[in-house]
């Protein structure tokens, strides 16, 4: 109750019944699919103040990061693609990936062990951008043993099958971590090596209205296509670890040297 109140404080709003979830249910969908959309977690009103928050931190904060904290779209007005690290920018997002029902909802996901932040991300789609994300898992550059990470996605805008959706790959978590090689995308370093059967792995569009989020596993592959609409499309991504998760920093670090290698290039 008392971070349900802090939070609605935070919107300038009264406290809100809190949505009833079928975390087993839930739960279910997930470990067999690799995915699942929760609907509705977040009220209009709530997505609007958490719009006007990214606005603000897009105006006034996101020309002060660092290049590998922020990526612009190569076109003509080069709109913002990718932000990084946000909860270390802005209390706000760090409070906004402690709520209760993200909190709730991904500890019900983790078989072991309890919740904690990695980092809160911003990606965002412009109308008629051409822009695409390469076929990936997330597990393919963050090296987390045993896998208990994941990300939730809460939808700002629309997310529909022309504006650049996410689309998963359905039971592709169950493989493990396969092959992945530098992608030469900027924001997106890692694309996987060979694609996987979608016949055997269908792929899914995660379809959201404003306020749905989608929780995927860090092994789950998935991807975006360009955004051929007259509409954004923008969501918030904040990823969470299990306390019983293990992070192989030496892997890790050797993508790292590898993204400054390649952006050092770019800069």
């Amino acid at each position: 109750i008392k971070e349900q109140q802090i939070w609605c404080a935070c919107l300038g709003a009264a406290p809100v019944k809190e949505k009833s979830l079928n975390l087993e249910s839930l739960r279910a969908q997930y470990d067999e699919c690799g995915f699942v959309i929760v609907r509705e977690l977040f009220t209009k009103q709530q997505v609007a103040e958490i719009a006007d928050r990214v606005d603000q931190f897009c105006r006034t904060k996101a020309s002060t990061l660092g290049p590998m904290d922020v990526f612009y779209e190569k076109s003509e007005r080069k709109p913002i693609k990718s932000i990084f690290r946000l909860e270390q920018h802005d209390d706000y997002f760090d409070r906004l990936a402690r709520d209760f029902r993200l909190w709730s909802l991904v500890a019900a996901m983790f078989p072991r062990g309890e919740p904690q932040v990695d980092h809160v991300a911003y990606f965002g789609k412009a109308a008629q951008n051409e822009s695409v994300t390469p076929a990936h898992q997330d597990n393919g550059f963050c090296f987390w043993t045993p896998p208990y990470c994941l990300k939730a996605s809460l939808a700002i805008d629309a997310a529909t099958s022309d504006n650049g959706v996410m689309i998963c790959q359905r039971g592709s978590h169950r493989g493990g971590v396969l092959a992945h090689k530098p992608s030469s995308i900027e924001g997106f370093s890692q694309v996987l090596a060979e694609p996987l059967d979608i016949d055997a792995y269908p792929e899914v569009m995660i379809c959201m209205d404003p306020g749905d989020v989608a929780v995927h596993h860090t092994n789950t592959i998935h991807r975006s296509g360009a955004n051929t609409s007259d509409r954004p499309r923008r969501m918030l991504s904040v990823s969470y670890t299990s306390t019983v998760a293990r992070h192989d920093e030496h892997k890790f670090q050797d993508v790292q040297a590898e993204r400054q290698r390649f952006y050092g290039t770019k800069l």
